[in-house]
């Protein structure tokens, strides 16, 4: 879903070729990409160049992975809430980062945001504005001009006197579906847009928080391996719709996350049970054995690297290499 996007994005096709392909693909579950190819759409050095947007992907894993962490090592609200809204803002590249958290007994949002280095809070209506919307629906709100919205409620803009143009607000939920705030991030730096990317990574970093507030409101104590653990399955469902194929391996615990787009394109037959084990074999069929020598400390620092594969037809793949937790 994230790959058409990006193609749609670019104007490198149209609504109407993608509906094509992807009749295609439901017969023969080919690569979407290697269709439109065969339809005469685009060609593989046009999706090459496409896929490029996302190199950054590695990076934005990082960041996602350490502020989960930071959020589950906070042990009161107000530190969370200001990781949550720092590290909101500096993953989605954004100005601001503002969180909406749902109070039922008083049918209000408890409304936070940073100004000048502290976190404020106000109380707003639950109905109220973007997040009112979002919260009512369980739907994300895109927009590229916000004041043109007849749900934007300036409100923060008015206490902070500034200007709300690009905002993205996604829904914070917990695992029965349940609606518990909504995060919203404000002007793409750079006066961008905010992309279907960034509204995955946002969505990503949701579930993060999610998991942390409910910890921290049932006053849990969690075991570091446990901790980290869980946060290797909550990236299962992180990464599940990437474009780009992710495996993701804890040094200190058997945790590994593989993404449903690493199957496809290096041909494994990946269940839920998958170990490091069994992904450090895998990986050194490919010729890639330095990771397991690398997990080891045997070896310093890897290196971006192309394999080629036969499965059936010959396929380069480019792997990139992250240590996405540096303590």
């Amino acid at each position: 879903k994230i790959f058409g996007q990006l193609l749609l994005e670019k104007k490198m096709v149209d609504e109407c070729q993608i509906k094509e392909a992807l009749e295609i693909q439901k017969i023969n579950g080919r690569a979407l990409g290697d269709i439109l190819i065969d339809l005469g759409y685009t060609t593989s050095d046009l999706i090459m160049s496409t896929l490029n947007i996302t190199r950054k992907t590695k990076q934005k894993l990082a960041r996602l992975f350490n502020a989960s962490v930071d959020m589950l090592q906070c042990i009161e609200q107000t530190s969370l809430l200001n990781v949550i809204m720092t590290e909101g803002e500096r993953i989605l590249e954004s100005d601001m980062c503002n969180l909406f958290l749902v109070d039922e007994g008083a049918n209000e949002f408890k409304c936070f945001f940073i100004h000048n280095e502290e976190t404020r809070e106000i109380r707003l209506p639950l109905s109220n504005g973007l997040a009112g919307h979002v919260a009512m629906t369980s739907e994300s709100i895109n927009l590229e001009d916000a004041y043109q919205s007849p749900l934007f409620d300036p409100q923060i803009d008015n206490i902070l006197k500034y200007k709300t143009e690009t905002v993205l607000c996604i829904p914070v939920k917990q695992e029965d579906n349940k609606v518990i705030g909504v995060l919203q991030v404000v002007n793409k730096k750079g006066k961008g847009l905010f992309t279907s990317h960034d509204k995955w990574l946002c969505k990503s970093f949701a579930i993060f928080v999610s998991n942390a507030i409910s910890i921290m409101n049932n006053n849990k104590e969690i075991a570091q391996d446990i901790m980290i653990a869980e946060n290797m399955k909550l990236f299962n469902l992180a990464v599940e719709d990437l474009p780009e194929g992710v495996i993701i391996i804890t040094n200190d615990t058997d945790s590994v996350v593989v993404n449903p787009a690493v199957k496809w394109m290096l041909g494994w037959k990946i269940n839920k049970d998958i170990d490091k084990e069994n992904t450090t074999l895998l990986l050194n069929g490919l010729g890639l054995g330095d990771v397991s020598k690398w997990l080891e400390d045997e070896v310093d620092m890897l290196t971006s690297r192309e394999i080629t594969l036969q499965i059936p037809g010959t396929r380069i793949i480019k792997v990139d290499f992250a240590e996405i937790n540096e303590g």
